[in-house]
């Protein structure tokens, strides 16, 4: 009797659906991020809003970011959710090839994945993005379907209905199997409405200047406000190799309050000599506001891992820096 007792709690474990708790789940270092630096953009052509009035393209509100700390679901996200209505039309960003496709709308992740051209020249390029929570195009014996291809002006499908989620596109671009999550700001460099690429990641634009670092840094949410400054940002670093990580004790300022654009001197921040190599990465803290009060407030840049704290252990720090040449 006891055994059955056993078999059959086993069978009510398999049964029953997992659900992430993040604000309340412990450190995650898995990979799941993959950083893309600077402020180049991707290929030779900007994308287009995947979000149309007819022919004109739409640039949606942003409400939730790339590595952005959020309430719920996975923290932080691992990519960017575009407003948009149930029943609205989702367009390719670029031209692109389908690699992979999910049909079933049950749970509200149906979803296109394409592997787009950059540059126009015909030859889909590696650069995937997939779109999130649509209602893609037939059904799986006759619609959409791996090999297709779609020109810009080709919808794949339309955003779902209210099923788990609120009504919206959540897109981001990825790898072949979906296994890692990058920027998307390298297609969106010259769209002023998104500040150039910017609205799309929480931490993005990374630029230095002799030795001031400077950094975009800043969520977006839900509510009427949409746009907030990060609290503060931190730099953890090392001088050389052997050299021990450390907190900087010098705070990052803002430099740029439209782009929301911060620096830091590098050379006074650790203290370093000229000729020095430091090591260092970030993590930047999202402010409270009336839809975010979560317990987890971090990202992290480079970006890297699922759910990190700070500071890091000297092994993970070892693995995520980003180096500098003081001069």
């Amino acid at each position: 009797m006891k055994k059955i007792i056993v078999s059959l709690f086993l069978l009510s474990l398999l049964a029953t659906p997992f659900v992430k708790i993040d604000n309340a789940k412990a450190a995650d270092y898995d990979r799941v991020f993959a950083e893309v630096y600077g402020l180049s953009s991707y290929g030779s052509t900007n994308g287009r809003s995947p979000i149309r009035s007819g022919s004109s393209d739409v640039w949606a509100r942003v409400n939730s970011k790339t590595n952005q700390p959020r309430s719920s679901g996975t923290n932080p996200h691992q990519g960017a959710d575009l407003q948009a209505s149930a029943g609205t039309l989702v367009y390719p960003i670029l031209p692109g090839k389908v690699v992979a496709v999910q049909h079933n709308t049950s749970s509200q992740l149906g979803s296109v994945t394409l592997n787009h051209d950059i540059d126009g020249d015909g030859i889909y390029d590696n650069y995937y993005v997939r779109y999130l929570h649509i209602d893609p195009n037939g059904n799986s014996t006759t619609g959409i379907s791996v090999g297709d291809t779609f020109s810009v002006n080709q919808s794949i499908g339309t955003i779902d209905t209210y099923k788990v989620y609120p009504p919206h596109l959540h897109f981001h671009r990825t790898n072949s199997i979906s296994s890692l999550t990058y920027k998307l700001y390298g297609f969106y460099r010259s769209v002023s409405t998104w500040n150039f690429g910017s609205h799309l990641d929480f931490i993005s634009g990374d630029a230095i200047v002799t030795n001031t670092l400077y950094i975009n840094a800043y969520a977006a949410t839900d509510n009427s406000t949409n746009i907030y400054d990060v609290s503060k940002i931190e730099l953890y670093y090392k001088v050389g190799w052997s050299g021990s990580w450390a907190k900087s004790t010098t705070p990052f300022t803002i430099s740029t309050p439209s782009y929301h654009r911060w620096k830091i001197d590098l050379k006074s921040a650790t203290g370093a000599a000229s000729g020095d190599f430091i090591y260092y990465y970030l993590v930047a803290y999202r402010s409270t506001d009336p839809t975010f009060s979560g317990s987890y407030k971090t990202g992290f840049w480079p970006q890297y891992y699922e759910h990190p704290t700070a500071p890091l252990t000297s092994s993970r720090a070892n693995t995520i820096y980003r180096s500098f040449i003081i001069e």
